[in-house]
């Protein structure tokens, strides 16, 4: 009975850690870029080659899929090809059946256009291009960076963001865009922040109210329900992208981080229904208490809770403890009988 017990303990630890080992996979997969929400946008286009150089994409997002209309910076291929093709370079025409090859659009500034199938954002993707000089097809790697993607057309959209802390939470943004340049009216969880500021501030979090420039602090405005609204420069999508935010209570700035979700987008209206202007509330009291309406816990006791991103382990060590548990008891038991 002592080896059955032994057994099934080796066994349940082994299941455990499979369990494990495919929850951290799980995980990771879901951390990869997400398939941006239904529209059009701008983005930019690495292919590391000076002589393949995309100047200008068009990202298309319909029903979940991509696809982009490219230009290239010059005129010398005929077809691109979705796909890898022979790194030697060695390949002709017919390499690539007919069916599968992509010919250009001339547009009207006399550029090559290629409309491509987008498979995936922030990893490179095999691709070929046939040149008219050499007929021939080069091996090529084109990476659609997601940080660099820009609405297509003006206007308001709702938009989730991250944070990563309890303490620090966005309950609704509304992101402007306007001549290829993005902003955002945040609406914080609570009354706690006096300012925000766009860029990094010490991580130790002792900097003090001076030591960002007056011009430089975003105030807040607070809205019909209460709420404390910030007007704040949005430098990129799906981006951890450095903030500031003053406690009214520590006398301190924090040192955040803001995520742009551009999988969540959605149009709520064009320019020019922007709402009435508000004047900024005047500046924080330095008596003021991060929890003066009861929304805001003090940052005091965030440090005492472990941010989102932290906790994603916990069903991983839940499943190890109950797995181990049973086992130890079925190890007992083995050794009673």
């Amino acid at each position: 009975m002592k080896k059955l017990g032994k057994k099934l303990l080796v066994t349940m630890l082994a299941l455990a850690m499979v369990f494990a080992l495919s929850a951290t996979a799980f995980a990771e997969g879901e951390a990869a870029t997400a398939v941006p929400a239904d529209g059009t946008y701008k983005i930019t286009v690495e292919t590391g080659e000076k002589m393949f150089k995309v100047v200008d994409a068009s990202l298309k997002v319909e029903n979940g899929k991509m696809t982009a209309v490219l230009t290239l910076s010059g005129t010398g291929y005929g077809y691109l090809y979705a796909g890898a093709v022979n790194a030697d370079d060695t390949d002709p025409l017919e390499a690539v059946a007919e069916a599968d090859r992509i010919p250009y659009v001339e547009n009207e500034a006399g550029k090559y256009t290629y409309e491509v199938p987008v498979d995936a954002l922030d990893k490179p993707l095999d691709f070929g291009s046939f040149s008219n000089k050499n007929h021939v097809w080069y091996d090529r790697h084109l990476t659609f960076d997601s940080s660099t993607l820009i609405p297509a057309e003006d206007g308001y959209y709702s938009i989730t963001v991250e944070t990563g802390e309890k303490m620090f939470k966005v309950v609704d943004a509304l992101l402007k865009v306007e001549n290829g340049k993005m902003t955002a009216v945040l609406t914080l969880s609570g009354t706690g922040y006096g300012y925000l500021y766009a860029g990094a501030v010490n991580a130790d979090d002792t900097d003090t109210l001076e030591t960002v420039a007056e011009a430089d602090r975003i105030p807040y405005v607070e809205n019909e329900a209460g709420k404390y609204t910030y007007e704040v420069p949005v430098a990129s999508l799906n981006t951890a992208l450095d903030f500031g935010s003053f406690s009214n209570k520590n006398h301190v700035w924090y040192d955040r981080h803001l995520t742009f979700k551009a999988d969540t987008l959605a149009f709520v209206k064009n320019l020019g229904d922007e709402p009435a202007t508000q004047e900024p509330a005047p500046a924080p009291s330095t008596g003021g208490n991060d929890n003066q309406n009861g929304t805001q816990p003090t940052e005091t006791a965030a440090k005492d809770v472990p941010k989102t991103s932290d906790s994603s382990a916990l069903p991983v060590m839940i499943a190890l403890l109950i797995l181990s548990g049973g086992a130890a008891v079925s190890l007992k038991k083995g050794q009673l009988s």
